[in-house]
């Protein structure tokens, strides 16, 4: 597979229509956002720039990605290019990453992925299911016994692309941080309706190993899982040249402004847990 940017191999006329759509997209959504237009547009201009300057994106892909951005206007744009790079996530590189890999997430949305996955299989789960699930899988004695339960019915860490990270030599360890000094540090959204974020909120250490006959499929992450994740993780930036693996676009008001190791890889099954749930508040 050929990686590169979403201009390579793009025609003037091309270049140019597609950069007169996507600026269209940013003024449409700052002039409908009247409370905090500003940074929303500031948000979604990094979006942009992320997609235009990523040199990891699979060409054919990327090229394809041009005409469905051609062929929408500012009010679908969003709608468009989200549904695209759903269906062709996980075309990046292969990423170095040590084990185990380790993700990250607040246990608001950890509860809404699984309540959403046991709807989609028809199990009826309620939220109070969902509630003492987790909550075996917070304990040392029960946390097996709850992922294997999941694996059981096929539900997943993730819904989508899972979005991971690794410890490196010399980096503190995330039990030693706060929530939010860890929400920091892997740039989780604070604006993100599906994080909840808000002060005490809780945020969950999931430490697994990757299935056995899956070992490699860990790849960088691009824009396209970027634009993919709902709503638009606005605060991707794309790896420097030279680069192992991702790193994280960390807020610099709630640590010292240095990302974390960032990788993505398909969706697994509970049961490569390594160990409980870690929660942080």
């Amino acid at each position: 597979m050929t990686w590169g940017g979403l201009y390579d191999s793009a025609s003037p006329q091309d270049r140019r229509a597609v950069g007169s759509r996507l600026a269209a997209w940013q003024r449409l959504d700052y002039r409908r956002r009247p409370l905090g237009s500003r940074q929303e547009f500031k948000r979604r201009a990094g979006a942009v720039s992320s997609l235009e300057h990523d040199q990891r994106l699979a060409q054919d892909t990327a090229r394809r990605l041009r005409d469905v951005i051609k062929g929408s206007g500012p009010s679908n744009l969003s709608r468009a290019m989200r549904d695209f790079c759903r269906a062709n996530t996980l075309q990046g590189p292969r990423a170095t990453y040590r084990l185990p890999l380790v993700r990250i997430v607040t246990k608001d949305a950890l509860a809404a992925s699984i309540l959403a996955q046991t709807a989609d299989l028809d199990l009826g789960w309620l939220p109070d299911d969902v509630a003492a699930i987790l909550g075996d899988l917070e304990s040392p004695d029960r946390w097996q016994y709850a992922a294997n339960r999941l694996h059981d019915v096929g539900v997943q860490i993730s819904r989508f692309v899972t979005w991971s990270s690794f410890i490196r030599a010399g980096d503190t360890q995330l039990e030693n941080l706060s929530a939010q000094e860890i929400a920091g540090e892997f740039g989780l959204d604070i604006n993100d309706p599906d994080e909840l974020w808000e002060p005490g909120t809780v945020v969950y250490i999931l430490k697994y190993n990757p299935p056995s006959d899956q070992p490699t499929h860990v790849l960088f992450p691009t824009a396209i899982e970027a634009i993919a994740s709902d709503p638009l993780n606005y605060y991707f930036v794309p790896a420097p040249e030279g680069s192992h693996y991702g790193i994280t676009k960390a807020w610099p008001i709630q640590c010292d402004g240095v990302g974390r190791p960032e990788v993505v890889h398909k969706p697994w099954l509970f049961d490569v847990l390594e160990t409980n749930l870690v929660a942080v508040q």
